[in-house]
């Protein structure tokens, strides 16, 4: 008989599963050139009218994937993943926020994510599919409807593919681990470990997008655009001052610098002499991109601190800004916390108050651990300030 090494296994076997997955990949290329094809029919969103939007689930019973994952797809079984979305126009925001979130509980579903802005505000919640057409009908009540659309995505060739190469990994890893049981060649067995933890990296990214897809479908999502009634929206009117009013957190927009000298605070590098010629943006900069600048502006009309504090504040709060923290009236300067997506940036705008003169210096910090890390030392830096009228 002729005598086969383990090495020469290893190879045969491998060489199997190369083959194999080479048949499975032009079995399956047709179909996915013609999914590629109807993809756009497939994905993109398609307004549907007030008495359509039913018709678009109304096969939802076809949506629901086999309960065991990792078992074919029974024939004839479609796994469509749902979507809608809805602009409504609201009374208030927060209330209807919460009135949304309530009813997708009732459904047996629950809330993916909210937003809040000043004027409008998104919710998305994820409902059963087969209350799908339901809750789209009920929420389309919440406030007067000014858009709907629905998308379905026909994903069942994808979680096919997925659920032959997942086998096919399965198949070979099992192989290897019999033939690993016999090889002698420590170098051998490397490669065949190395090989199956490659497998079994693939198999558990498989699995993930299994899940992934399983849980789309049987849940289906619904994003509700919130948008404040014109009439309840309230009246913006910019700051009467001109230089609060032009105010920008990460850019400057006082130019005139002179009769203040401010010290170089603390893990800042200087730009004076640029910022002198209107060529640098700030005064001093810090590794971690935390900016201080300053400008001097005419006390006019003449008031004292207070007023130029409330002022400015007023201004800041209008356009969505937070307070970091308590103003003090004795303090001269005010912290805000502003909100730009999923980042919270600081804004903090210190002000020196003359007879003649109000000296602006704003410090914008990049994130919050700048802000804790750096401010008390830019205030440090702005209570040795030198002022010469």
């Amino acid at each position: 008989m002729l005598a086969i090494s383990p090495r020469g296994i290893l190879l045969v076997i491998l060489w199997i599963a190369l083959y194999a997955c080479s048949s499975v990949s032009k079995s399956t290329a047709p179909a996915s050139m013609t999914r590629s094809e109807r993809s756009d029919d497939r994905y993109a969103k398609s307004r549907v009218a007030e008495e359509s939007i039913g018709d678009s689930a109304a096969d939802e019973e076809t949506t629901e994937l086999p309960v065991e994952q990792g078992k074919p797809v029974a024939p004839g079984k479609r796994i469509v993943l749902y979507a809608g979305r809805l602009v409504l126009e609201v009374r208030t925001l927060s209330e209807k926020m919460r009135e949304i979130e309530s009813y997708a509980q009732t459904l047996g579903g629950f809330t993916e994510q909210t937003l809040l802005g000043e004027q409008q505000a998104q919710v998305t919640v994820r409902v059963p599919v087969a209350r799908f057409s339901r809750a789209l009908e009920e929420l389309s009540g919440i406030g007067r409807l000014l858009d709907r659309e629905v998308s379905a995505a026909d994903v069942t060739r994808e979680y096919q593919d997925i659920e032959l190469r997942m086998a096919n990994d399965k198949a070979v890893r099992d192989r290897l681990y019999v033939l690993l049981q016999h090889e002698k060649d420590v170098n051998e067995k490397v490669r065949i470990l190395r090989e199956i933890e490659r497998l079994n990296g693939a198999i558990d990214a498989a699995a993930l997008r299994l899940k992934l897809l399983s849980e789309r479908a049987a849940y289906s999502t619904i994003v509700c655009e919130l948008r404040l009634l014109q009439s309840n929206r309230p009246i913006k009117l910019p700051s009467p001052f001109g230089w609060i009013a032009s105010l920008k957190p990460a850019e400057r927009s006082i130019f005139e610098y002179k009769q203040i000298r401010l010290p170089t605070p603390e893990k800042f590098f200087s730009h004076e002499k640029a910022f002198r010629k209107k060529e640098a943006n700030a005064l001093f900069i810090s590794p971690r991109q935390a900016q201080v600048r300053a400008g001097r502006v005419d006390n006019e009309p003449k008031a004292d601190l207070a007023f130029w504090k409330t002022a400015l504040q007023k201004e800041l709060l209008f356009r969505g800004f937070e307070l970091a923290t308590e103003s003090d009236p004795s303090d001269q300067s005010l912290v805000f916390r502003v909100t730009e997506g999923l980042n919270t940036r600081y804004y903090a705008v210190a002000l020196l108050v003359t007879d003649k003169s109000i000296f602006v210096i704003e410090a914008w910090y990049p994130d919050r651990e700048a802000h804790n890390e750096l401010h008390a030392l830019v205030a440090k830096s702005i209570s040795e300030a030198k002022i010469n009228e």
